[in-house]
């Protein structure tokens, strides 16, 4: 019953955001930008592959951390957020729209703290499931904390 709600700003969110960012790499281990092409194909989408690979290995290496350098400067540096948007076109290539959305997201008092949700999840996620679908699965089904997540 107690799964029945998710609340906000909880250690849950962490686990929680981690796994939907994660669920595709375990699901589909490798060449999921391949799998991708070949169900858009038959639809008449044009989608290259190799090209999307290799735009998402630079935004793997880069994304989570450029979103958490912005939330540093908004809310450490006090940065003006246009320089924020100017920072996220520049270093994730967002469209403003969509970086002046991100800062709108970061600077909101409900949200300004959960992009960490994000950028924390996934890394603890990943280095918990470790690629193993198994101890995934336990992230699915069991009530594990952050903190259950790290190493001993």
């Amino acid at each position: 019953m107690e799964e029945t709600n998710a609340l906000i700003g909880t250690p849950d969110c962490e686990v929680a955001e981690g796994l939907a960012d994660l669920g595709l790499e375990i699901i589909v281990p490798s060449g999921q930008h391949q799998v991708a092409a070949s169900h858009l194909r038959p639809l008449g989408i044009s989608y290259d592959a190799d090209t999307a690979q290799s735009v998402g290995e630079a935004f793997d290496l880069l994304a989570n951390a450029v979103r958490a350098n912005v939330a540093l400067l908004l809310h450490e540096d006090g940065v003006d957020p246009d320089d924020a948007v100017a920072y996220l076109e520049r270093w994730s290539l967002l469209p403003r729209a969509r970086a002046t959305q991100a800062v709108r997201f970061q600077t909101d008092p409900r949200w300004g703290s959960y992009i960490y949700c994000y950028t924390e999840g996934v890394r603890l996620c990943r280095q918990f499931a470790g690629g193993d679908p198994v101890r995934f699965e336990r992230l699915l089904t069991e009530q594990l904390l952050p903190a259950d997540l790290v190493p001993a």
